[in-house]
């Protein structure tokens, strides 16, 4: 039997969204064959992509409001490849850590992402992400406690906080597995 090939990219600002795509690709490479890159990885060298993938899971982090230029280039020179292929997509923010906003229907950074990018994933998810106060630049810190504080969220810069509900990411995975074998 012929193993279908998927891709993995991962655009992170912290690290992150690239720990949620290997739990990911852990999971699915029980029965895939995967390739795993950096988003910026591939516009840099886009012959790091071959065009025979079954499939595509894409992961992005936000960092003030916005994912970042290199996801959004990927996608617009891109666009035939992603649209031709099994596809999906995952926003990682801290936002999400609201029960309000954790659904990609109640999410503001997808809804603001697929509104940009023009793109229409087939699956869609997003999960909680990580504050880690201690890891930031000074300026970083600063910023990211202030939007703590206006959104009523932890503003110890001496302390991590993790928000990422693995369960949630594993559902992920594993959904993709069973709708793609």
């Amino acid at each position: 039997m012929k193993m279908k090939k998927i891709l993995i990219l991962y655009a992170t600002t912290d690290g992150q969204t690239k720990l949620i795509c290997q739990k990911i690709k852990k999971i699915l490479e029980e029965i895939f064959i995967i390739d795993f890159h950096s988003v910026e990885s591939v516009n840099e060298d886009l012959s790091l992509i071959e065009k025979n993938f079954e499939s595509v899971i894409i992961g992005a982090s936000i960092r003030y409001g916005k994912h970042s230029d290199d996801l959004y280039n990927f996608i617009k020179n891109n666009t035939d490849f992603l649209e031709g292929i099994d596809n999906a997509f995952f926003s990682v923010n801290v936002v999400a850590r609201k029960p309000n906003k954790n659904t990609p229907d109640t999410n503001p950074y997808i809804k603001k992402f697929l509104a940009l990018s023009k793109w229409n994933p087939k699956k869609v998810a997003v999960f909680a992400g990580k504050v880690d106060y201690p890891q930031y630049r000074f300026i970083d810190k600063f910023m990211i406690r202030l939007i703590m504080w206006i959104t009523k969220g932890p503003t110890d810069t001496s302390k991590t906080y993790e928000f990422t509900d693995w369960d949630k990411v594993e559902e992920f995975a594993y959904e993709i597995k069973k709708n793609a074998s």
